[in-house]
């Protein structure tokens, strides 16, 4: 009989890195809904799944450092692991930033005060970049793991 306990994950990174993958591209259609329908429950919804995808992109940027130190002098790893690495720091800045626009967005309608129009726009090329930066390092994580096709 198979017992979960005699299984160890020895390494996180891979199981932690698909949230963010998965929720950031969901966090940029609940913003393109709210930009197209000025529909608040859609920023909240963004805001919470930017939320969620930040503290599982800090665990993957973590994660993902330990993972490093364990696959160093791999050459198929050395070619892209700095790269990959500056794209999780880009994820990281471009989800706080999205997170805190709709923070303040949030804020400022529980005030009864107006969001600023620039707002739902600034908010959506942010979650353009973060998504185009989700897939660009994630694709270098593949790469590192899987080697270049062909």
């Amino acid at each position: 009989m198979f017992n979960f306990s005699d299984y160890i994950i020895p390494f996180w990174h891979p199981l932690v890195v698909h949230v963010p993958i998965v929720l950031i591209p969901l966090a940029l259609l609940a913003v393109s809904i709210w930009v197209l329908k000025k529909d608040e429950l859609w920023r909240r919804i963004a805001l919470f799944l930017y939320a969620i995808s930040l503290v599982f992109s800090y665990f993957s940027y973590e994660s993902g450092e330990t993972l490093e130190h364990e696959n160093e002098g791999e050459a198929q790893v050395e070619l892209f692991v700095h790269d990959h690495e500056k794209g999780a720091k880009v994820v990281l800045a471009l989800s706080l930033a999205a997170l805190a626009l709709l923070g303040v967005a949030e804020i400022r309608q529980r005030q009864q005060k107006s969001v600023p129009k620039f707002f739902p726009i600034l908010v959506l090329i942010i979650g353009l970049l973060n998504f185009m930066a989700v897939a660009y390092t994630g694709h270098l994580g593949g790469l590192m793991k899987w080697g270049i096709p062909g």
